[in-house]
Parts: C-alpha cells; sequence; structure tokens
C-alpha cells in the first residue's frame, strides 16, 4: 500500500502531470461535444448565431443592426465581439468543406475545446509562478477540470472558451514584467507593449475582463511607484531608461499595435459612451422594444420588470442567495432551450464533499494566510484580480436584482476565469493544517478525488443525468455509449 501511495504522490508531484489534466480533460469534453445535441445550455445558439452573422461580413463593424440579427441583441453596439469575429473565419471554412450543420457545429467546439485546454496550459504556468509546490498547483487543476460544469462549457460553442486563456495570458504577462523590472531594474517595454494589446483585445472578447484590466494596470502602477518610494522623478527616470534601454522599431511596432487596438477598443466602448453615456449599453438604448423584445435575455428582464413586486434589497441575503447559485450551477446539469432548459441537480456526495471541503478550505487560508503569502510569489496579486472580478460580478448581478426584481444571470460558469488562483489559495492552506503529517495527507487527499472522481467528476454528472432527448436526435450509437456508462456507475454514485 505504501509503494502505491508513494507512486501516486511522485507521479502528482510531476511537473508532466499536466499533460495527463488536459488529456483528461480534452477526453471529458470531447465526449460531451459528441453526446450534446444542438444548442447547449450556455447560449449556443447565441454565440454560433452571431458567428453565422459575421461570416457573411468581412469587417467586424456594422453602419447598422444587420438584418435578421434582433434576435441576438443589438449586434453593431456590442463590445464583446471579438470571439464571434474570429470564429467567423473557420466557420467559413467548414461552410465550404461540408453542407452538414452537424459536422460544422462539432469542428466549432472542437476549436472550442482545444481553446479552453491552452487555457489550462496557460494557468498552470501562471500558478507556477507562484512558486507553491508543484503537487498543489497540480491538485487544484485536477480539482477544476472535475467541476461538471467546466467540461459542459469547454465542449460547447462559448465566448468563454477564448476568454479564460485570454485572462490567464495577460496574468503571466504581468507577472513576467514584474518579475524582470525587479529583477533588471527596467520595464519590459516589449511585454509592456503586448500586455496592453492584450487586454484592449480581451475586453473585446468579453466585457467583463474590465475590471481585470483596471486590476492589472493599478497593480503594476502601484508597483512601480512603490519600488521607487513614490518619488515620481525617480518613477519618470526610470522610464525613459526603459526606453532608451528598447530598440526603436520595437517601440514603433508597440505603438503601432495600441494604436490599433485602442481604436478598436474605443470604436465600440468609446462610441457607445459618446452616443449612450454608457460603455455598455442596454438593448433598447440601441434598439426599439418591438426589435429588442426578440432577444431572450433582454425580453426576460423587460418583463419581470413589468410585475416586478417589493424587492428586499438586503445585501448579506442576496450575497448568500449568489453563493449558492454560483455553486449549485458549476455542480448541476442543464439541457437546451430544447427542453425548455430543465436542470437536475447537482448528484449529492460531489456537492456535498467540495461544499464543505471549499468552505473549511477558505477558513484554513485566512487562518494561515500569513504563512502562505511569505511562503510563495505573486499570490496577493492572483488574489487581488479574483477578488476585484468577483465584486464587479456581485455588483452586476445585485443591481440586475434590485432593477428586474429577481436574481438573473447568476452562473457558475463566469467565475471560471478567475476560480484557480483562489482553488490554489484553498488548496495551500490544507498544505499548511497537514504540514507535519505526510501520510495522513496522501490517505486524506486519495480518498477526496476517488469520492470526487467517482461521485459525478467531470462529465461524469453530464452522463448519469442526461437521457436520450439530451443527446443528438437519431444517433443511437451516442444513445447507446453514455446508456452502458451510466448503466456502469449509477450503483456506484449516489443520486
Amino acid at each position: 500500500m505504501n509503494k502505491i501511495m508513494q507512486k501516486i504522490t511522485s507521479w502528482v508531484k510531476s511537473p508532466r502531470f499536466i499533460w495527463v489534466i488536459v488529456g483528461t480533460f480534452i477526453v471529458e469534453s470531447f465526449w460531451i461535444a459528441i453526446s450534446g445535441r444542438y444548442p447547449m445550455a450556455f447560449d449556443e445558439d447565441f454565440h454560433l448565431g452571431i458567428i453565422r452573422i459575421y461570416a457573411h461580413h468581412l469587417s467586424p463593424f456594422f453602419a447598422h443592426q444587420p438584418s435578421n440579427a434582433n434576435s441576438f441583441g443589438a449586434v453593431a453596439r456590442d463590445p464583446s465581439y471579438l470571439y464571434h469575429y474570429l470564429m467567423s473565419f473557420p466557420y467559413r471554412l467548414t461552410t465550404y468543406l461540408t453542407s452538414s450543420t452537424t459536422t460544422q457545429i462539432l469542428i466549432l467546439r472542437f476549436i472550442d475545446i482545444v481553446l479552453f485546454s491552452l487555457g489550462l496550459w496557460l494557468f498552470n504556468k501562471v500558478l507556477r509562478k507562484t512558486n507553491a509546490p508543484v503537487s498543489w498547483v497540480n491538485l487544484s487543476l485536477l480539482f477544476f477540470i472535475l467541476i461538471p460544469v467546466v467540461p459542459q462549457l469547454a465542449a460547447q460553442i462559448n465566448y468563454d472558451n477564448l476568454f479564460i486563456p485570454l485572462v490567464a495570458l495577460s496574468l503571466l504577462l504581468t507577472i513576467n514584467i514584474r518579475e524582470e523590472m525587479h529583477r533588471k531594474d527596467i520595464l519590459n517595454l516589449k511585454l509592456t507593449f503586448s500586455l496592453l494589446v492584450l487586454c484592449l483585445l480581451t475586453s473585446l472578447v468579453k466585457y467583463a475582463f474590465l475590471p481585470i484590466f483596471l486590476a492589472i494596470l493599478v497593480y503594476l502602477l502601484l508597483d512601480i511607484v512603490i519600488k521607487h518610494k513614490w518619488d515620481i522623478s525617480s518613477v519618470i527616470t526610470f522610464l525613459i531608461w526603459s526606453i532608451k534601454n528598447t530598440r526603436k522599431r520595437f517601440i514603433v511596432a508597440g505603438i503601432f499595435l495600441v494604436i490599433a487596438s485602442g481604436g478598436l477598443f474605443f470604436e465600440r466602448y468609446g462610441i457607445n459612451f459618446i452616443r449612450y453615456h454608457t460603455p455598455i449599453p442596454a438593448c433598447d438604448r440601441v434598439l426599439s422594444i418591438p426589435e429588442c423584445s426578440s432577444y431572450g435575455p433582454w425580453e426576460r428582464d423587460y418583463l419581470y420588470k413589468q410585475y416586478k413586486g417589493t424587492v428586499n434589497p438586503n445585501q448579506i441575503r442576496f450575497t448568500a442567495d449568489w453563493f449558492y447559485g454560483l455553486f449549485e450551477r458549476s455542480f448541476f446539469a442543464v439541457n437546451g432551450p430544447q427542453s425548455n432548459f430543465a436542470t437536475d441537480p447537482a448528484l449529492p456526495i460531489i456537492a456535498i464533499t467540495a461544499a464543505l471541503s471549499g468552505i473549511v478550505g477558505v477558513i484554513l487560508f485566512i487562518y494561515f494566510r500569513k504563512t502562505i503569502v511569505l511562503s510563495t510569489k505573486h499570490m496577493i496579486f492572483l488574489l487581488s484580480v479574483s477578488i476585484a472580478y468577483a465584486a464587479a460580478l456581485w455588483y452586476q448581478n445585485y443591481t440586475d436584482f434590485l432593477k428586474v426584481g429577481q436574481p438573473v444571470a447568476i452562473n457558475g460558469r463566469y467565475v471560471f476565469p478567475i476560480l484557480l488562483p483562489i482553488l490554489l489559495a484553498i488548496a495551500l492552506g490544507y498544505r499548511e493544517l497537514f504540514k507535519s503529517h505526510f501520510q495522513l495527507r496522501n490517505i486524506i487527499l486519495l480518498t477526496y478525488f476517488a469520492i470526487i472522481i467517482l461521485e459525478g467528476g467531470g462529465a461524469l454528472t453530464f452522463i448519469i443525468r442526461s437521457d436520450a432527448s439530451w443527446y443528438w436526435p437519431n444517433d443511437h450509437y451516442i444513445t447507446t455509449m453514455n446508456n452502458a456508462v451510466s448503466n456502469i456507475m449509477k450503483p456506484i454514485v449516489l443520486h
């Protein structure tokens, strides 16, 4: 038994374990992608619909609302468009290669799985930058891919699958800039220009990046002025020295790219602010109410407003419901609009185990916070970004709740881009707790992940909770394949 435990421990400690994680994730996401009928629950028809609109338009700009686009909102002024525009090019190619809509959808789904997998690899690099033990980084990533909604999100056409790797890359570039600045006492302008361009463009993939963008800028600016003891003349000298030590062609190229990406940023956010006095205008600020009535999310909120009763503004109660909603909708199973978004609750054992371990882990991190922060690097930065993003998400959900009288758009998948630093912080809390009890720690971890995996981890929740109506219609092989796994696992899984 000890030899088996030692082999598992050495395996998990290996930097190469990331490829096991990514490989496992690809398999479970691929399973859902080839099983789940179109459209799946997370707005897949919305995203493919906009991709199809851009596929008939060479430029990303529209002078007016495209015809037949009202069901997708104010497309011409939506700042979260870059994913759809970029994905329109492989979509155009698939339409030349095949007339099969199913094949076209599957190809786009496979591209999204690759993008999300790239995000895992990049987040591995980000978390490794903290100097946390490799084993705890690996365990954080392993838990992440076993959250049931994670592979389900990756397996469908959705802009989050591009957003997640871009968030990871922006964090990695920020850390690299800071490390080089402290090591060489110079601001690497090539990396800085790259980061600025990346942040401007990522804001056009999903507007939810804006609080992360702001947190990155504040962090780097504070780090520079603190490093120079708040002496502005010293900061200016430092910047001039950095410019002098950068080749002019890199500066010129960097300025050009920043202007180009900044122009794209301004074309949506800036023009929106000038015209509508908000960077992210609601549909009815751009289009008429009858036109917006075709757009599902807007119509839902509009109808809620018409029948809104007394709203309890208690922030504590809303926050408790908010956390529960995020958690429950990370572990549940959900079918697409063809079943009117039928949902099945999370499988009980995995949900209870994850909830309890998460609550205890947060308490442990708070208790050991000084030790954890002092023994790692960049943890304050990563958690600050996660908190800034989560706070912005909470504020948007809360203000929407006050406006429409119902909790709307509270989904676990919205926190996935910033969840991994939080999971690592929780994992390091457990590391401190079991610091002197290695054998007990290994037994508990092995038992814990065995429960998570066997009681609904990853694609298993989808397989257990789904039925033939969730799968591609008239595909006997897909139904048989899922039923076979479900029949094997149901005696083991409490459901």
